[in-house]
């Protein structure tokens, strides 16, 4: 998990989540789960992959913690004003 989000510190967004991939169905602590759902999300939207980023915040949306909902809506609010 580190190594994926040193990665994305350096902007090394393909091998970020060719290094998380491994852990994209880890379950066994929750805020582990947090920060690699946030990850993944961020990278999606750092490479332009607009349409996964915007199911997995919608994902959030829907079926997230109350802080998660409310950054999956801010992101989304985001995509909204400015669509390009």
């Amino acid at each position: 998990m580190l190594n994926a989000q040193a990665e994305y510190d350096l902007g090394s967004y393909e091998k970020a989540l060719a290094r998380i991939e491994p852990f994209q169905e880890y379950t066994e602590n929750k805020a582990v789960r947090v920060r690699i759902d946030w990850l993944i999300i961020e990278i999606n939207e750092r490479l332009g992959r607009w349409d996964v980023a915007k199911k997995l915040l919608k994902d959030k949306q829907d079926s997230g913690t109350p802080p998660e909902k409310s950054r999956a809506k801010a992101h989304l609010d985001l995509f909204e004003v400015n669509p390009d």
